[in-house]
């Protein structure tokens, strides 16, 4: 194994952030998530987990010392941390958003390396109520949408940040805060900029895959299931999505 190559890393797409509780006066973001061995010997790993807030003050830390990693294998840690006076994530423009910013370093010497990762992330709480809809941050929203497919006109498939910023805008202006992803996983960049700028993401990986998507008496079910994973922990870290 070379000098530089990586040992002990942190899978982005295999952690991911909740929040258990959320008031105006104090929020619980829990991080749950893996460190990956890629050494022939068992190892244990200290990991750090910090919060930012939107102006990219630290306000909560938590250490999690001799997480054990099996040889080739990945090591479980999961931390709390307390926020008081959290900034909740609201349909604005820009949407305020702060930085969880996992570290992992060898916790008894025998891994050359750490790893840093970092996400930015909502915090809010919402539920849908029988008799009264959307409720966000424990007032109702009133949702207006628009299933938004994956063309971007002139330009075809091919996703520009810029093109979809100045999309998400048009939409605002017509009214909406919500949008369907019509009909398949899009580019996480567009994620990120309902992140950013406030919008409901009901995300959608697929149209439908039995026996009315036209493709005859193949089975997909392992496709999906596959999918489905993979589409799920890439974006479940993103306080934009609140149904799937």
């Amino acid at each position: 194994m070379q000098e530089n190559t990586p040992v002990l890393s942190l899978p982005v797409k295999q952690w991911y952030w909740t929040t258990p509780s959320v008031s105006a006066e104090r929020a619980t973001v829990r991080v749950v998530g893996e460190v990956e061995n890629a050494l022939y010997a068992d190892v244990t790993a200290d990991v750090s987990v910090r919060l930012f807030d939107p102006r990219g003050k630290k306000v909560a830390e938590k250490a999690i010392p001799r997480v054990a990693a099996a040889a080739l294998k990945c090591g479980s840690f999961a931390a709390e941390l307390e926020v008081a006076k959290p900034v909740l994530w609201e349909l604005v423009d820009p949407a305020p958003l702060y930085t969880v910013e996992v570290a992992v370093a060898s916790g008894d010497g025998k891994a050359r390396c750490e790893d840093v990762e970092r996400v930015r992330v909502g915090i809010r709480s919402f539920e849908f109520k029988v008799d009264d809809g959307f409720h966000l941050n424990g007032r109702r929203v009133q949702l207006n949408g628009v299933d938004l497919h994956t063309d971007m006109c002139i330009l075809g498939m091919s996703f520009n940040r810029s093109v979809m910023r100045r999309q998400l805008k048009r939409m605002r202006e017509m009214g909406a805060n919500a949008l369907r992803t019509s009909h398949n996983a899009q580019a996480p960049e567009l994620l990120e900029l309902c992140d950013e700028m406030g919008f409901f993401v009901w995300n959608e990986c697929f149209d439908k895959w039995d026996g009315t998507c036209g493709r005859g008496d193949r089975n997909l079910e392992a496709f999906v299931e596959r999918h489905l994973k993979a589409w799920t922990r890439r974006d479940r870290n993103h306080p934009s999505v609140f149904a799937w």
